[in-house]
Formats: C-alpha cells, sequence, structure tokens
C-alpha cells in the first residue's frame, strides 16, 4: 500500500521554527534593554547638564561667589554633586571657571558633565570710565540744571541715564 501525504508540518519543521522564534525573541529583547539603558544615560546626562548650566548661572550672577568647591551636594537632587574651579590663565584679568556635575550613584559608565566660562578675576576691580560731557549743553545761555525744554528737545530726546 502506498502512503499517502498528508498536508501538515513534520515535528522537525516545527521544532526549527521554534527555535528562530525563540533566538529573535532573544535578540529582540536584548535590543530593548541595551535601548532602555542608552535612554537612562541619555537622559541622566541630559539632567547633569541642566544641573551644571544652572549652577554656573548663578556663579555667574553672583547668587553665590566664587569659592572653589569639591563634591557638594545639591540640595533639591541629593543624587548629584558639583565641583567648582577657579584657574587663572595667562591674562591676569580673566579666571576660568569650571563646573563639574556628577552623580554619585555607581554605576558601570558613571555620568559627569563639565561647563568652561571665563569670568573676570572676582579679586581686580574694574575701572569705571568717566562720564562723558553731554553733547547737548554746548548753549551759553543755558546751564545743566535747566529743565526747560528747547525746540531741539523734542527732535533730540537726552540720551539714556542723563
Amino acid at each position: 500500500m502506498m502512503r499517502r501525504c498528508q498536508p501538515g508540518l513534520t515535528l522537525l519543521e516545527v521544532i526549527l521554527a521554534l527555535a528562530i522564534l525563540s533566538l529573535s525573541m532573544v535578540a529582540i529583547g536584548e535590543l530593548i534593554r541595551i535601548g532602555t539603558h542608552s535612554a537612562r544615560d541619555a537622559q541622566d546626562l541630559t539632567h547633569a547638564q541642566i544641573l551644571c548650566e544652572s549652577k554656573l548661572s548663578e556663579l555667574v550672577a553672583g547668587v553665590v561667589p566664587y569659592e572653589p568647591t569639591t563634591r557638594a551636594q545639591f540640595p533639591m537632587d541629593p543624587d548629584w554633586y558639583y565641583t567648582v574651579q577657579l584657574e587663572p590663565t595667562e591674562e591676569e584679568n580673566v579666571m576660568v571657571l569650571v563646573v563639574t556635575v556628577e552623580t554619585h550613584i555607581q554605576r558601570k559608565n558613571p555620568i559627569s558633565f563639565s561647563l568652561v566660562r571665563w569670568v573676570p578675576n572676582p579679586g581686580i576691580e574694574i575701572p569705571v570710565a568717566p562720564e562723558e560731557p553731554d553733547d547737548n549743553t554746548t548753549d551759553n545761555d543755558s546751564s545743566p540744571s535747566d529743565n526747560t525744554p528747547d525746540e531741539d528737545d523734542e527732535n533730540n530726546p537726552p540720551a539714556f541715564g542723563t
């Protein structure tokens, strides 16, 4: 008697298909793990950049004095530390301000971000330029305390700050 071919899959084909499916699932799972890890690193680096810019802005605005600091903790974000370095340059009136932010969480690749800005040397006073005489007071018969408007004053308003 002759055997007929029945439609369907053999046991070998089913096992081979399951092996391919399981290997592809393992590969996709590894890609998801790598993508999640990279996304977390990018988020942490962005957070470090925002904290670093914030601390640098505080220093430049004068809210916080230029003082070298090593691994000080952020009050609002205790997982992050900052370091402030003030280094001299060849110019005596200019200093290099370096702010570095890093996380204290132990990880394989620690997150760290630094910004550098040149700032005036805090120990040197910047001389103030003397005020220049106003060009509008060339009239001999008007005094600087005279507040009456002339015809020319309507067309030429006084300079800012005078």
